[in-house]
């Protein structure tokens, strides 16, 4: 089971609790300014977490200070847990571009400024019963060869990344989200990376977002469990 991180960029967004993160394998890390401190009732929640939470108190101030210390612990954790679940709690929107190239890579990473909603994406979806038939959806998937090749193992890979770029689109949409299964097939085909945009890609990556209970056709009509 792939641990999650949650990396909170105190000094852009300063919540005022700290949400139940559920009993799953993760990490909470909270970096604060040089000269912040941190509201007892919220230092009291982090503590009680154990070793699943840890400071980085930066010593010196400085442009984008927190912003680099938190791209260098990324950088660090995909070394040697390529397969964790990374989510940024920040409403600093240059975070994203890092985050589109860690999705392009296969890597699960996300944004979001409402440390609430920590629990709902990442720790919820990491359970077995989930993970079970999203594992079975991606190895049906790569081990169908691609039409007039092999079968290609680095596939899962890439609908890893392309399940979590289309997931990050669909929830930024809010309202005009695709409302029948053609529609959304030809919205995923649509925004697949150049040089990989084809039906069968689409499919997949469809599959993996229905096995991950964040889409469900019904009557060919979508209903979408994105919170």
């Amino acid at each position: 089971m792939p641990r999650s991180y949650f990396l909170i960029d105190y000094e852009n967004v300063q919540p005022e609790y700290v949400p139940h993160l559920g009993g799953g394998d993760f990490k909470l890390i909270v970096f604060t300014g040089a000269k912040q401190k941190i509201p007892a009732l919220v230092a009291q929640a982090i503590q009680a977490l154990g070793d699943r939470a840890e400071y980085v108190a930066l010593t010196r101030s400085g442009p984008n200070a927190v912003d680099f210390h938190i791209a260098y612990y990324v950088g660090r954790f995909v070394s040697v847990e390529p397969d964790a679940h990374f989510l940024i709690i920040s409403n600093d929107k240059g975070f994203d571009p890092l985050i589109e190239h860690l999705n392009e890579r296969g890597v699960a990473a996300q944004r979001v400024a409402d440390i609430q909603k920590a629990g709902e994406l990442f720790v919820e979806p990491i359970k077995p019963v989930t993970k079970r038939p999203l594992a079975q959806a991606i190895s049906k998937a790569t081990a169908e060869p691609e039409k007039g090749g092999a079968s290609r193992p680095h596939l899962q890979v890439q609908i890893r990344a392309q399940g979590a770029r289309i997931l990050t689109l669909l929830r930024g949409l809010k309202s005009g989200r695709p409302r029948t299964e053609k529609t959304l097939m030809s919205t995923i085909e649509s925004h697949l990376p150049e040089g990989q945009r084809s039906v069968q890609n689409a499919s997949h990556v469809l599959e993996m977002l229905k096995a991950d209970s964040h889409v469900a056709i019904v009557e060919k009509k979508v209903e979408y469990r994105l919170s």
